[in-house]
């Protein structure tokens, strides 16, 4: 999204010219109630531009808009909330790595590796539609870890039984509930 600021009155907070991401910084609350729009994240459109994502480890990543448009479901925001580590941070205060994180800077290491296999071995034919397909499964693949980490699992085990599907098969269920949100279609150039 973007503000027109170009008038002087503080009563006025612009106008949007342009479709908000949770991945987009957001304009202040106060702001957006000033406009008239809901504190919430706006609609987006259907079809997310590229955006750079400023990683702590990688710096600026450019991140594809299939990409963008994983992230902004509900059911990748959340991992901004799991640690990485697990109970780790409790002894290891700056151990404040999230599994959101992580999800992002694995994904941009996938496609450094698929760009890299696609120069070193043309013959294995890898296009750009590859290259985003393993992106993006290198993005969700930590989506169905749940609290705490993999003590969450073990935790789960105990009270439910060993039948407590795990966080492998708890992300093959959030990555389809993804998968129904976003036109992944349009996104790779194909019409089906």
């Amino acid at each position: 999204y973007e503000i027109d600021d170009s008038s002087d009155d503080d009563d006025d907070a612009g106008s949007w010219t342009g479709p908000m991401s949770q991945t987009d910084n957001r304009t202040p609350a106060g702001k957006r109630r000033r406009s008239g729009l809901p504190c919430a994240a706006r609609p987006v459109a259907p079809i997310r531009p590229t955006k750079t994502i400023h990683d702590r480890v990688y710096g600026a990543v450019s991140t594809p808009g299939l990409l963008v448009a994983a992230m902004d479901t509900a059911e990748f925001q959340r991992l901004d909330r799991i640690q990485q580590l697990g109970g780790s941070s409790f002894v290891f205060p700056s151990a404040t790595h999230t599994r959101k994180e992580h999800s992002i800077g694995t994904s941009h290491l996938a496609g450094l590796v698929v760009r890299h296999l696609r120069e070193a071995q043309p013959s294995l034919n890898i296009d750009d539609a590859d290259v985003l397909c393993v992106q993006l499964a290198a993005l969700l693949h930590d989506c169905g870890h749940g609290p705490y980490s993999h003590m969450w699992e073990t935790v789960c085990q105990t009270w439910h039984g060993r039948d407590f599907p795990g966080h492998e098969d708890m992300s093959l269920r959030l990555v389809a509930v993804i998968a129904k949100k976003i036109p992944i279609a349009a996104y790779l150039g194909r019409t089906s």
